[in-house]
């Protein structure tokens, strides 16, 4: 009902009378959307990834970029033809429904992502207290060294978080993010599977409240982190319409609130009123882009051509020093911008299947569909399959990639993928030092034992 109605809400019934192809277009990549939506639910599963794939092109294409088209207003002063918009939703319309089709062609293939074998984990409480303690050390020296303002203004964190280099900037990001919410994970994934003290919750939570400061972090961070954990918490939470009902409502309401942090917000309660009713103008803003500059690199690849590769290959091997590969790519979003000279912004995103389009064209929007819906299908399968016993990586990572998607879908490619294999890094360097298989642990204790006898 509520996807039914959220279009009108819009006034996106209008679009016929602008213009009837495009607004029918537009409509058929909601309708379309919301039924892949409705599919996960009925399946029964409690939130899946391919749930929030779906979730994405509703919000960011449908309503968002719907909306921007009725009022003639999209980001960074592009301007697009009604046929360039018509070309656009086709190729999104594609890359819909080989998304939704492609496990089809893989149904019979052996799914390889086992997360059960050889990967029942466990962890010392003393290994819980040394992670919770190494993050409440970490924490409160940075914030004795920047002042309590990085736990409440995002501008002001970022300006005293920058280091000599923006690589490395994002290296220490990954590691104080990646180190806080992992701990928070792998103790709430503890206590609801092994039923230990709700203790190491409690701190875990505290630490990463400081490490990761809800007020002074992006919005979609936020999300990841703490999403995730309730996720993890909360059995209700993760029944499948209940999750989408809250990442919807966190998304066209508590987003726009967060935003009002972005560069400090001095408790104005009329400023708070004024958001949360033009909530509907946030859809204008550089926040929903992703329709906007899937448009922008409609046009990049018909002034310039594709890129064959060479944005993939930059995001592949985003570890490569610029100075050791002269020719690297820049992120796309900020190579479409460089190349329209609409508006003088670098950091920006770029919508997965742009990313596809600007590397490959139309070819390149088949491939990626294809394989991302497969690898999609493949996790959310093995994960819904695997024994709910097991305290295997997949069960830290599963809740947290249902989240990151989002980033990943938004883009950039470069940004979302070096982000993700730092992250992934972090867990994995933290189950290797932290934590063992449950039979080690017991041939352990059971050593320990037979020398005090």
């Amino acid at each position: 009902i509520i996807l039914s109605v959220l279009p009108f809400f819009f006034h996106l019934e209008k679009l016929f009378s602008k213009n009837f192809i495009c607004g029918f277009e537009f409509w058929c990549i909601g309708i379309l959307s919301s039924a892949m939506i409705f599919h996960e639910v009925k399946k029964g599963r409690r939130y899946s990834i391919s749930m929030i794939c779906s979730f994405f092109v509703y919000i960011f294409v449908f309503i968002a970029g719907g909306y921007e088209y009725l009022k003639n207003k999209f980001s960074y002063n592009i301007v697009a033809s009604d046929s360039e918009i018509a070309f656009s939703n086709l190729l999104i319309l594609l890359w819909q429904i080989l998304f939704f089709i492609s496990p089809i062609f893989t149904r019979n293939t052996r799914i390889i992502l086992n997360f059960d074998r050889k990967s029942n984990l466990t962890i010392s409480a003393s290994s819980k207290k040394i992670l919770i303690i190494l993050c409440f050390i970490i924490g409160l020296i940075y914030v004795a060294i920047n002042g309590v303002g990085v736990l409440f203004n995002r501008t002001y964190n970022n300006e005293n978080f920058a280091a000599s280099t923006q690589a490395l900037t994002s290296i220490l990001k990954i590691l104080k993010n990646g180190l806080g919410m992992w701990t928070l994970y792998i103790c709430a994934i503890d206590y609801k599977k092994n039923h230990t003290s709700s203790l190491y919750v409690l701190f875990s939570f505290m630490a990463c409240i400081i490490l990761i400061p809800p007020l002074a972090t992006a919005r979609t961070f936020v999300l990841i982190t703490y999403g995730g954990f309730f996720l993890i918490m909360s059995k209700r939470l993760k029944k499948g319409m209940n999750f989408f009902l809250l990442i919807l409502f966190l998304d066209l309401f508590a987003a726009p609130v967060f935003n009002l942090f972005r560069n400090g917000f001095s408790g104005d309660k009329a400023l708070l009123f004024n958001t949360l009713s033009d909530f509907k103008d946030s859809f204008l803003k550089s926040d929903y882009d992703a329709y906007t500059m899937f448009l922008g690199s409609v046009k990049y690849v018909s002034n310039y051509d594709i890129t064959y590769g060479l944005q993939l290959l930059s995001a592949i091997l985003f570890f490569v020093p610029r100075s050791l590969w002269k020719n690297k790519a820049i992120g796309s979003g900020a190579t479409v911008m460089a190349a329209l000279k609409t508006a003088n912004v670098s950091n920006i995103s770029c919508p997965i299947f742009a990313e596809a389009y600007i590397n490959f064209g139309l070819v390149g929007i088949v491939i990626f569909s294809l394989f991302l819906g497969n690898i999609v299908y493949k996790i959310d399968y093995a994960y819904w399959n695997s024994s709910d016993e097991s305290f295997s990586a997949i069960k830290s990572i599963y809740p947290f990639f249902t989240l990151f998607i989002l980033i990943v879908f938004r883009g950039d490619l470069l940004n979302a993928y070096s982000w993700t294999i730092g992250y992934i890094l972090d867990l994995l360097v933290i189950i290797k030092l932290f934590m063992k298989k449950k039979q080690q642990m017991i041939n352990n204790e059971a050593q320990s034992s037979d020398m005090i006898i």
